[in-house]
């Protein structure tokens, strides 16, 4: 594994609204419907100048392979990964999380803990998420939908 971790750049909306129109990673997204590429940009464009969101591309040997997107909302922020599906079942999710996480906490220091939501089903991002020190805390209403939490507190 030679993982990388960058802040994400206009240059990645292309790969971003691919990697979030996949059926595998729509079906267990909040909304599951394809989004338009103008919806799209309009919305990157938005994160990207945002001083509360940071997203993260993850490379393997210089591809993208995956993307994390933290929304801080005051002490709390809130985390979302999709990998590409070549990718995928291999580790890399874990290992993203984990690195991630710890990026996140060193450029958001008033974050207390991100939060984590996955889709009942979704046992694969339960168990990255486990495994990369985030605990489970049960099964909470997330807009109107039952869904797993697992939180990530900041140790120090």
């Amino acid at each position: 594994m030679n993982l990388t971790l960058r802040k994400a750049n206009k240059s990645d909306s292309r790969f971003l609204f691919e990697l979030r129109n996949e059926e595998e990673v729509r079906c267990v997204s909040r909304n599951t419907a394809p989004i338009a590429f103008s919806d799209h940009k309009k919305w990157f464009e938005k994160k990207l100048a945002s001083s509360v969101s940071l997203i993260l591309i993850a490379e393997e040997n210089g591809t993208p392979i995956a993307q994390t997107r933290f929304d801080a909302k005051g002490q709390y922020a809130e985390v979302s990964v999709a990998v590409v599906s070549a990718f995928r079942g291999k580790g890399y999710g874990t290992k993203i999380i984990a690195d991630a996480t710890k990026l996140f906490f060193k450029k958001y220091t008033k974050v207390f803990a991100v939060r984590a939501y996955a889709n009942l089903g979704n046992a694969a991002s339960v168990k990255s998420f486990s495994r990369a020190g985030y605990r489970h805390l049960g099964e909470v209403d997330d807009e109107g939908t039952t869904r797993h939490l697992l939180v990530f507190e900041r140790l120090n």
